[in-house]
């Protein structure tokens, strides 16, 4: 293949895509919609900037590899659409935004060489090395994941952050459920932050400090996050408790829902979103030490993980669980050293690590959560007995006895 790229839609992620192939010696044809955008890129080494889709087109090379970052769904519908009117069968596009696996699947079966590549890292990830999850069909999967390693981070071993991970959509369904992770493990954070300034009676200096310390101690990207949102102590308490959502999440619940996977975590995590009321009444105060809210921490988002793993391996079942572990350890979002060394989920150790928190006054309710269910895992749950009885009582649905014999009785 040759070393130009095309890229379609010149936003935040699009932009610094860019200026990453070209730093990395791609000559990079760019277009956007908006002409602003593309004027900003005018003059940068490498990128050569064009006006219409019909330029974009003949600037590319012999082999065109188109990249879209534009708006899922509709817009990239749209943009696909203009498109046929030039692209050949040989021409490759490959889908960078955040696409619903079931619109990629269309796109598949009315494009010979549509590929998806779920992308995580943000601006910086776009612009210095992201986490790319890459899939579609094989023939050219070897070629476009060398193409695309160009702009990958790397893991904690210092390969690029970059797999192919099935000949169809699993791109697109790695990262949903990557972001579903992601929704959880903020929430985690964000009732650790509540359990340290309201029942600890930490400033919100020293929790930025603590998210710092547990962000280079955990090579956690999240807790960076969290230690620079602390940084300026009024913002906090003059935001409105409303937090916005893009979609990824909702998909991650219905694909669980779909393929009957256990999903409460991220499931609870978006429906969270929903609630307007952040109001913090209580004044219970209790001594918390550190070390051990950073072990709980560690703890859940371990279950996160599984969570998200789960999923992942019921929808996909041929995906490499390995290498999506791997390649979420650079320029990801959820990044966290334990994904090099994921340990068995440990149910009692969480269930003690939390018991100290159980009664408080204050809403935890993801920490709650993964309490409850690391109590079903350790104590069983007796009462499911009878509910399998009662569906048979008022609706003949049968239930199993202990020699795993299908059971009906008349009621």
């Amino acid at each position: 293949m040759n070393n130009i790229v095309g890229i379609i839609g010149l936003s935040t992620m699009g932009g610094n895509l860019a200026k990453n192939f070209a730093d990395k010696g791609y000559t990079v044809v760019v277009f956007n919609r908006s002409e602003s955008k593309t004027k900003l890129l005018e003059g940068i080494d490498n990128i050569v900037t064009t006006y219409s889709l019909k330029d974009f087109y003949e600037t590319l090379g012999s082999t065109k590899i188109i990249m879209l970052l534009v708006k899922a769904g509709q817009g990239t519908d749209e943009t696909i659409n203009h498109l046929q009117e030039f692209i050949k069968p040989d021409d490759v596009i490959i889908d960078l935004g955040n696409a619903n696996y079931i619109d990629s699947l269309r796109r598949q079966q009315m494009l010979p060489n549509y590929y998806v590549c779920g992308i995580s890292g943000g601006e910086k990830g776009a612009r210095y090395g992201a986490s790319l999850m890459f899939s579609g069909p094989e023939k050219l999967s070897i070629q476009l994941k060398e193409v695309l390693s160009a702009v990958a981070a790397q893991d904690f071993g210092g390969k690029p952050t970059i797999a192919y991970l099935g000949s169809t959509v699993e791109g697109n369904v790695v990262k949903t459920v990557h972001n579903g992770i992601e929704y959880v493990q903020m929430q985690i954070l964000s009732e650790l932050y509540s359990i340290m300034r309201n029942i600890a009676g930490l400033d919100v200096t020293k929790i930025s400090d603590i998210f710092g310390n547990w962000a280079e101690s955990k090579s956690d990207y999240l807790c960076s996050v969290m230690s620079q949102a602390l940084t300026d102590t009024s913002l906090i308490d003059n935001t409105k408790p409303i937090i916005e959502s893009k979609g990824t999440g909702k998909w991650t619940a219905e694909l669980a829902l779909a393929n009957d996977v256990y999903s409460t975590l991220i499931n609870y995590s978006y429906n969270i979103r929903l609630i307007k009321n952040d109001l913090v009444k209580s004044d219970q105060k209790l001594s918390i030490d550190i070390i051990e809210l950073s072990k709980l921490y560690d703890e859940a988002y371990s279950f996160a993980i599984h969570e998200g793993l789960n999923i992942i391996s019921s929808k996909c079942p041929t995906v490499d669980l390995e290498e999506v572990k791997r390649i979420w350890q650079g320029g990801c979002i959820i990044r966290n050293k334990q994904l090099s060394n994921l340990q068995k989920l440990d149910y009692t150790n969480y269930i003690s690590l939390f018991k100290e928190l159980q009664n408080t006054e204050l809403p935890l309710p993801i920490l709650n959560m993964i309490n409850q269910q690391a109590k079903i895992n350790v104590y069983g749950l007796s009462g499911a007995s009878l509910l399998a009885i009662a569906r048979d009582v008022f609706g003949n649905h049968g239930f199993y006895n202990l020699k795993d014999e299908k059971v009906y009785l008349n009621w």
